[in-house]
């Protein structure tokens, strides 16, 4: 015998309400917690089980949910942890040291700066979790510094130049390869709204989608061009019912 879902109380296979047999195989709830013809399931069902919370073991804060393969580490913990890798590597291909004064002691006190600020797309600190090969090509305008030097800099009170040059033969400038260009065949398609005679007899010769198809458009701007001209057109399953030969089409 089946069990309600709520109550967990027996349901019976079939009952007598109001005079005739009812068959219960299809209810999953008992009358008590759903009564006859009282159209009351949303009210009936179980809520819903609350998401799991998890404890990062990193930052040691609760999280929702998380993936098996995450080892019980929240979301901010794994990203601080992907740019902290990124920017070793980053330190590491521009030669693990401040070029000017080959400072190496703590890699937060490294910075990137950019020989032209011009020239510059995005900076490197706050963008790490951007692909390594995009990185490299940032990389390209840019010279590694402690934050002194890099306060220095900025003071005008180092000259740069010879630094780029060594900058340039500890690390090369990255020319990443080409990517190949597609050629796609235009397409001809024409924008213009057609006149009213005219659409006004297309929608009755062939779908919407179609019109919108010839003309570069959706099948939705081609039901607002015959609102503004106020044609009338076709109904839902219209072209359908003539497809499958229960309605003729009409001649123009």
């Amino acid at each position: 015998m089946k069990k309600c879902k709520k109550c967990e109380n027996s349901i019976p296979s079939r009952v007598y309400l109001e005079g005739r047999l009812i068959l219960t195989k299809n209810r999953v709830y008992c009358f008590e917690c759903s009564p006859f013809k009282q159209h009351n399931l949303k009210q009936t069902q179980t809520t819903p089980e609350k998401p799991v919370i998890n404890t990062c073991r990193v930052c040691e804060k609760d999280y929702l949910g998380g993936h098996q393969n995450n080892r019980n580490i929240c979301g901010i913990c794994r990203t601080n942890d992907l740019r902290k890798n990124k920017k070793i590597k980053l330190v590491q291909y521009m030669g693990g040291k401040c070029i000017v004064c080959n400072y190496d002691k703590c890699i937060a006190a490294l910075s990137f700066h950019h020989i032209d600020p011009l020239e510059k797309e995005f900076g490197i600190s706050s963008n790490l979790t951007k692909p390594f090969e995009v990185l490299k090509i940032e990389l390209n305008n840019c010279i590694i510094v402690c934050s002194n030097c890099h306060s220095e800099i900025h003071a005008e009170l180092i000259e740069i130049d010879e630094y780029v040059a060594l900058q340039n033969e500890i690390r090369p400038p990255y020319i990443p390869e080409t990517m190949p260009v597609v050629n796609y065949a235009p397409v001809d398609k024409i924008s213009k709204k057609p006149d009213k005679e005219i659409l006004e007899k297309l929608v009755w010769e062939i779908s919407c989608v179609k019109i919108g198809e010839m003309y570069g458009v959706s099948d939705n701007a081609v039901s607002k061009w015959c609102k503004s001209y106020g044609i009338s057109k076709p109904g839902r399953g219209y072209w359908e019912k003539i497809k499958c030969g229960t309605l003729e089409k009409p001649t123009m």
